[in-house]
């Protein structure tokens, strides 16, 4: 599968002049958690995510540090904080750079960057500019079809579950059969190196 497999295809955007107000009334009402970023000719330059939101002063939820770990954290650590608590536009609030797929890009590399760089949605781009948004739970709906009901999964015992870990590991790894032990349990696998 490909991301165009799966992607939401059409993007809420806003403005990076835009303010944070108005990011936050689209949020709600269009009962999303992350809006991509956009410049006056449509091409993405960040995202703004509900976790952006989260320590700002209206709401008392900003940091506060002790003089100490202020003081450790540096001037520079203190402005950005200041900055990001008490934005009015979302260019002062959005992250950048983004990490963004094409809509040829292969499930498996998107899975991959989703989690290196521990994002929960991935912009589909053509051009620079979003065509389409991929979030964790499209992932689970593209599985969901897949997954074989309960009711007609062929149920094996735990000598079988065993033997096929078993064959699992060795065909993955370097480590000799001998040093690699399982023991499974009602169905429960364990491995490790004996």
């Amino acid at each position: 599968m490909i991301a165009s497999d799966i992607m939401h295809p059409g993007v809420i955007s806003i403005a990076q002049d835009a303010s944070v107000h108005d990011a936050v009334r689209l949020m709600v009402a269009r009962r999303v958690s992350g809006l991509v970023v956009v410049d006056a000719k449509g091409a993405m330059v960040g995202m703004l995510t509900e976790g952006d939101l989260l320590h700002r002063v209206e709401i008392g939820t900003e940091h506060h540090y002790s003089k100490l770990l202020a003081f450790l954290r540096g001037p520079v650590r203190e402005a950005q904080d200041y900055l990001r608590t008490h934005a009015r536009r979302v260019s002062d609030l959005m992250h950048t750079p983004v990490v963004a797929v094409t809509k040829n890009t292969k499930l498996e590399e998107l899975v991959e960057l989703m989690e290196k760089h521990k994002v929960r949605r991935m912009p589909v781009l053509e051009n620079g500019k979003p065509i389409g948004i991929i979030s964790r739970a499209d992932l689970l709906r593209a599985l969901e079809p897949l997954l074989a009901p309960d009711d007609v999964v062929d149920p094996c015992d735990d000598a079988e579950l065993e033997e096929r870990v078993i064959e699992n590991v060795a065909g993955v790894t370097a480590v000799k059969n001998e040093l690699t032990y399982v023991d499974v349990n009602t169905g429960i696998s364990m491995t490790g190196l004996g």
